[in-house]
């Protein structure tokens, strides 16, 4: 059975999808913050290569020494020191990070200006208290794509979308994609920069490239098992094996031909003062092409499957309108 190592509003999602699956006995972190813990199967590499995945400014240093793009950055400890930092760089927005990396945007901030800058080093504190603050610029990206990669082998590609907020938090993701041929180069350079890492066996890499124009930008590399299009139950009835069946079997994942159709993973969130999404998915939104559901309180999650992006769009504003009207009062 699979242990799933940390905390995460998602966990029982991920955990339903591996009910029956007969797989070696493994513990695999949800969270980067659980890299290093006892049991994780990131324990066994050399420090260096796990200080990639949990250290920001230890990876923006890595690829500046690769040759890779990267953004202006600063690092800062205490309050004075991180609004001196962001006076050095001297224009706004400016991200606001833990040095520690974590997931799902966890302590990741956009900076609009100075206002906002005590109560986001409170938070980033308050969640890795030790850590030190990256400061550095924002990067607008025409397009944020996530490359995962299982045993140096299996791929799997995702595009991502942005909340419109202060904290970067995902809104949605399109899986599986080809990625436009433009962007090839810049993702074989940082590929080749991490050959070291992809070699290791039994570790699922995740990088997360923000493309302006043709220049890619490595925003963050991760090992955790925070996305749900990883596991089965997920991802197999849509025609996109499950990567983390693929990384635990030992098995080469063989990806449908994209245009066989894609899923667009939806997250919702609603603000403290209003109810609770319904636990199941409400019987007005049968006609729609929904493949799951999940919900835990006032955040929820929906897969829905498709062939046109466009379409996907229009189709998840019709089923937040029927969310909308549903009354749930579980408080």
């Amino acid at each position: 059975m699979i242990h799933l190592l940390g905390e995460s509003w998602q966990k029982p999602a991920m955990e339903s999808a591996l009910v029956g699956l007969e797989i070696p006995d493994r513990v695999l972190p949800i969270g980067d913050f659980y890299l290093e813990a006892e049991g994780s199967c990131w324990r066994a590499l050399p420090e260096g290569l796990r200080r990639l995945a949990t250290d920001r400014a230890f990876l923006r240093r890595f690829c500046r020494d690769a040759g890779l793009p990267v953004p202006q950055w600063r690092l800062g400890g205490n309050f004075d020191e991180v609004s001196r930092e962001a006076m050095a760089l001297g224009k706004f927005p400016l991200a606001l990070k833990s040095n520690a990396n974590g997931s799902g945007g966890a302590g990741v901030f956009r900076l609009e200006g100075y206002r906002e800058l005590p109560s986001f080093h409170e938070k980033i504190k308050a969640l890795s208290p030790d850590a030190r603050v990256l400061i550095e610029d924002w990067i607008e990206p025409t397009a944020t794509v996530e490359i995962t990669i299982v045993n140096g082998g299996s791929t799997l590609m995702v595009q991502k979308g942005l909340q419109k907020a202060l904290t970067a938090k995902t809104a949605w993701e399109i899986f599986p994609i080809k990625l436009p041929e433009r962007y090839g180069r810049e993702v074989e350079k940082i590929m080749d920069a991490f050959s070291a890492l992809l070699s290791q066996k039994g570790i699922l890499v995740r990088f997360t490239i923000a493309f302006t124009g043709k220049t890619g930008y490595l925003i963050s590399l991760s090992g955790a098992f925070n996305r749900l299009e990883y596991f089965p139950g997920w991802s197999d009835n849509l025609g996109s094996p499950s990567i983390l069946k693929s990384m635990l079997e030992e098995v080469p994942m063989v990806l449908a031909p994209v245009k066989a159709g894609l899923a667009r993973l939806q997250f919702l969130r609603r603000p403290a003062r209003q109810n609770s999404f319904p636990e199941k998915l409400p019987g007005s939104a049968q006609n729609l092409p929904v493949k799951n559901y999940f919900s835990a309180g006032r955040k929820a999650l929906a897969l829905l499957e498709g062939k046109e992006p466009r379409v996907l769009q229009e189709q998840v504003t019709q089923l937040m309108r029927l969310l909308e009207e549903e009354t749930v009062d579980r408080d």
